[in-house]
């Protein structure tokens, strides 16, 4: 076996983890959120889900797998090849680390995972601003929509990340000329 992990690599598996749950946990509240849209058209796992049901914590309705999830990315405007690493980096954290780097079988270098998880944070720091970006934007579509505009603060984090999500979609969506 490669080399044991110590506590600074317990800390970013630790960390990376957590990361991965909060950009679960954020789409999911979006997803089940915009349910009742038709264009989301209510199906799969989602079929039933209520945002009440989300935001109450109702572990057992709450079965969808980021990759269910990654269904509505396109949807939201997410889709791109960061948004699938970042899945891809996921799964490998949570179903095959050990093997990659602590086996033989995978990388003997204890540092390679290191790095991977500090990447796979900052990946997943990055994505957290682009969905709390695009909570700014549906904020700002639903104030429109219900003649609210006025009522809506957006603070400076909030124009921060709405600009981030705004250059992402920019950046992974295919341009006119393509079409």
């Amino acid at each position: 076996m490669a080399g044991n992990p110590d506590s600074a690599e317990f800390t970013l598996l630790g960390c990376a983890v957590f990361q991965a749950q909060r950009i679960e946990f954020a789409l999911y509240g979006i997803v089940a959120h915009l349910n009742d849209q038709p264009e989301f058209n209510r199906s799969g796992k989602f079929r039933n889900l209520t945002a009440e049901q989300f935001l109450r914590g109702d572990f057992t309705s709450l079965r969808a797998t980021l990759g269910d999830l990654k269904t509505f990315a396109g949807r939201l405007l997410l889709t791109s090849p960061e948004f699938e690493k970042f899945i891809s980096d996921r799964n490998l954290i949570v179903h095959n680390y050990f093997r990659q780097f602590h086996t033989v079988y995978g990388s003997a270098d204890v540092d390679d995972g290191c790095r991977f998880l500090a990447s796979f944070l900052e990946s997943g720091r990055t994505l957290e601003q682009v969905l709390k970006g695009l909570l700014v934007v549906l904020r700002e579509a639903v104030a429109t929509e219900t003649g609210r505009t006025s009522d809506l603060v957006l603070s400076d984090a909030d124009q921060i990340n709405r600009a981030r999500y705004l250059q992402y979609v920019e950046a992974h969506m295919p341009s006119r000329a393509d079409e």
